[in-house]
Order: C-alpha cells, then structure tokens, then sequence
C-alpha cells in the first residue's frame, strides 16, 4: 500500500465533483467527445484509491511545480516551433456548445453563464473544468499508479520509460498526433515521471499537468 499526501486526497475529491459537472453537461448537449472521455476519466481516477493506506505530509509542492511547469513548458515551445503546432502534445478541448440546449437545463445555464462573466466563451470553461480531472487522472494513472506498481517489477528507469511511452501513446491514439506530437508527450511523460520520482509528490505533478494544459488552452 502506499502513502498520499492529503492534498492529492482533496485533489482527487474535488476532480471527481467537477468531473460529474462535465459528464452532466456532455450528456445534456450530447457531446460525444466529453462524455466517451469523461468515463475514462472517471475510471483512471479511481486506480490511486485501492493504492492508499494512509496519509503523509507534504513535500515542497511549490517548488516542484516551479521546477516542473517551466520545463513542460521549454519541451512544448521547442516542439511547437519545430512543428508550427501549439497544442503539439495534444491537450482536451471542447469546441462544442449549443446555447439552445444549454438553455433548457439550469446547470448548463449556470455554466453559460459563468464564461461569460469572466469574459469567455462557455465552451473555453469547460474546456478549463474538464482538464482538472482529466490531468489528475491521467497523473494518477500514469505516474502514480504505474510507478508504484512496476517499479518493483522492472526496476525505476525501465518503469521511468514504459510509462512515459505509454502515456505518450495514449495522447497518439486520442487526439490523433503526428509522431512529432507522440515524441513530446512522451518526453512530458518522462520529466512528469522524474519529478514524480524524485519528489515523492501526487500533487506536485497533478498541478503542474493541470496548469500546462490550462496555460496551452488559454494561449490557443
């Protein structure tokens, strides 16, 4: 069994409350994208929870972000200009709303709303919302789980690099990238799993995926 920090308990919490908002919303305007990847979502999330025994203290998330998002970051911007490609590692975004069906359920009401009081476009926020629990359970399952399932098995390095190949295989085969576009996630996969390893810290890597793939998602 293996020790969380409770920060990435709440995290985790609050990424399955959001995630239930996201899953509504796709249903009620049948957006087919949201909803088939908001169950996987849903599932990836729950992987970290037969692996908790109890939780530890915190470790430095603050510095591990400030480390990790400049880096994420550095290897997406080398990767967009070689490629003229922003959004090159792929990240989730809902281009679909419909303000006439929006308009015949409250949440989504609520939601329409909200976007345009802080000057967005409704799709843009749940684009925002969805991206929450979509990287904490993408890190949960990759990094968290994973790691701490085959590091025993094959050894740190040999685990370091199978998860990261995977992780970059499953943004390939979900938002349909060049190979260009599997290298970068692979390469974010790595350094995602060397922060995961040296800092010890679910959070840590959970907010820095979650504020690169919002930054990216604004920028475009």
């Amino acid at each position: 069994m293996q020790e969380m920090e409770q920060s990435y308990i709440y995290l985790l919490s609050i990424s399955f409350l959001i995630l239930i908002v996201c899953l509504l919303a796709g249903f009620y305007l049948n957006i087919i994208q949201l909803k088939s990847i908001g169950i996987i979502y849903g599932l990836l999330l729950l992987t970290p929870v037969f692996m908790t025994e109890k939780t530890e203290t915190e470790r430095n998330i603050l510095i591990g972000v400030l480390i990790g998002l400049p880096l994420l970051l550095a290897i997406a911007f080398i990767s967009s200009i070689a490629t003229r490609n922003l959004e090159v590692m792929g990240v989730l975004q809902i281009t679909e709303w419909s303000e006439t069906e929006a308009a015949k359920y409250p949440l989504t009401l609520k939601l329409g709303t909200l976007a345009l009081t802080l000057g967005i476009t409704p799709a843009m926020l749940l684009s925002i919302l969805v991206n929450i629990p979509g990287t904490v359970a993408e890190e949960s399952f990759f990094r968290i789980f994973l790691i701490n399932m085959l590091t025993p098995i094959m050894g740190k390095w040999k685990t370091l690099i199978a998860q990261a190949v995977a992780f970059g295989m499953m943004h390939w085969l979900a938002y349909n990238l060049a190979t260009s576009g599997m290298i970068t996630a692979t390469l974010c996969g790595v350094i995602l799993g060397l922060m995961y390893l040296k800092t010890g810290s679910e959070t840590t890597i959970c907010l820095t995926h979650m504020l690169y793939n919002i930054i990216v998602l604004m920028a475009g």
